[in-house]
């Protein structure tokens, strides 16, 4: 049967995607729909890796923010995701790991999350989503956006959904 956390990993595939290379505008990509050729080229610029995985540190367990009960208890969980984010991103620095800001927001850009896009191997990287207690992650194998597990009990997802 599924749990919160398995409904809350069948909105994923529903993300929008919006990386920050630098100075350059930002490089919108629709999980929702297949990626073309200029898509899949514009995503090799961004310098990344030819593989990469895009995760957060923000809302471990599935647990988001606006879920809180009360506006204070919400603008503390905001604190504490930016803390969180803050430590992933100093962390990746002090390797010299290839990372870029992304966010991954809902269609409406009602929901946002700050996630960043790691050059690391797949296995790898979803065992740091794990680790952050997120239940999944995307990775970018060089073609095509797949939605993985961390914590969340399901199958890998190509995306878009078929």
């Amino acid at each position: 049967m599924p749990g919160h956390d398995d409904a809350r990993y069948h909105d994923y595939p529903n993300t929008i995607l919006e990386f920050f290379p630098g100075d350059a505008p930002p490089l919108r990509i629709d999980l929702r729909k297949p990626l073309d050729d200029s898509a899949r080229a514009a995503i090799a610029r961004l310098c990344v890796g030819t593989a990469f995985a895009i995760f957060t540190a923000e809302n471990p367990d599935g647990q988001n923010a606006e879920d809180e009960p009360t506006p204070a208890a919400e603008a503390a969980r905001e604190r504490e995701n930016a803390r969180r984010q803050r430590v992933l991103e100093d962390a990746l620095r002090e390797t010299g790991v290839p990372w870029l800001r992304v966010d991954g927001m809902a269609p409406t850009g009602e929901y946002r999350e700050h996630c960043v896009a790691v050059a690391i191997p797949r296995d790898d990287a979803a065992a740091l989503a794990e680790r952050l207690r997120q239940l999944a992650l995307f990775w970018y194998d060089g073609a095509r956006f797949w939605l993985l597990p961390a914590k969340a009990s399901e199958e890998p997802m190509a995306l878009p959904r078929e």
